[in-house]
């Protein structure tokens, strides 16, 4: 018999689980479990049940450093330390990891996006007015080309503030250490006419190099789609060390996003439900 989710969680000591940097909390003889580790630390700030709660605990977090009865810090830990933990112990979370994403009602659809000649200091604007951390770039047929997030800032320094003047694929791309590959493909594609004689000089546009999503500024892009399942979410998560995948169509437009914060919010959901089918 499959042991119930909820089961698993409360077996899981958090200490398992040893990250890398965040918020704190006391971990008493570290024993805790990992279902009250994330529904205390990561995701307190959906269960505080007064906005006064709410507010003190602030946004999402993203790591907790665990201290214990003498106040000494036991270890950071992470969210996505706990993904890539229960990423390599998928067995254990029993038939729920082959339900879809659409199964599991798991997909943000309220999703921010901006073209690539949006300025990274207008997207940030953005960002700001929404209360998101990222935004979907988008090319003129609705495709996600890119991810612009607040992460992509930390390494821009007070003499490179300038850059923010440029547009969003120009910035990701310089981050990235690259080109703008869309821009440039377009201008090659436009340059070349309409003849016959120079099917050839279009088809080389093609063959530069197989499709990634996410090359045209420098980004390995992690997308699912609708029947994607929970295992291959955690998997991707984990794998590709990200804190959001975009749920796209069969032409790579997005429809949603799942985050790091998004699946956690819903395991410990469905663990205390007891519906783990």
């Amino acid at each position: 018999m499959q042991t119930c989710l909820c089961e698993v969680l409360l077996s899981i000591s958090f200490c398992h689980c040893a990250g890398s940097d965040g918020a704190f909390m006391q971990c008493g003889d570290g024993k805790m479990s990992l279902l009250d580790f994330i529904s205390r630390g990561f995701l307190a700030s959906q269960c505080a049940s007064t906005q006064k709660a709410k507010a003190a605990h602030g946004k999402t977090i993203h790591r907790m450093a665990i201290y214990d009865k003498d106040q000494r810090i036991r270890a950071v830990i992470s969210q996505m330390d706990v993904v890539r933990f229960l990423a390599s112990r998928l067995p254990q979370l029993g038939p729920l990891v082959e339900r879809t994403v659409t199964e599991l009602d798991l997909v943000q659809t309220k999703i921010h996006t901006c073209p690539p000649e949006t300025s990274a200091i207008v997207a940030m604007g953005l960002m700001q007015d929404e209360d998101v951390s990222s935004l979907a770039v988008v090319d003129h047929n609705g495709k996600v080309i890119g991810n612009f997030s607040v992460s992509e800032l930390r390494t821009v320094l007070p003499g490179q503030f300038g850059a923010l003047a440029l547009p969003v694929g120009e910035f990701l791309a310089l981050e990235n250490r690259t080109e703008f590959v869309g821009a440039n493909r377009g201008h090659e594609a436009g340059a070349m006419g309409s003849s016959a004689g120079v099917q050839f000089a279009r088809d080389h546009v093609a063959r530069k190099k197989p499709h990634v999503p996410g090359e045209d500024v420098g980004q390995e892009l992690v997308l699912c789609g609708v029947a994607s399942t929970l295992g291959e979410v955690l998997t991707s998560l984990s794998r590709h060390g990200v804190h959001r995948i975009y749920c796209t169509d069969a032409d790579e437009r997005p429809i949603g996003i799942i985050t790091c914060s998004d699946v956690l919010s819903k395991l410990v959901a469905i663990a205390m439900s007891g519906n783990h089918a």
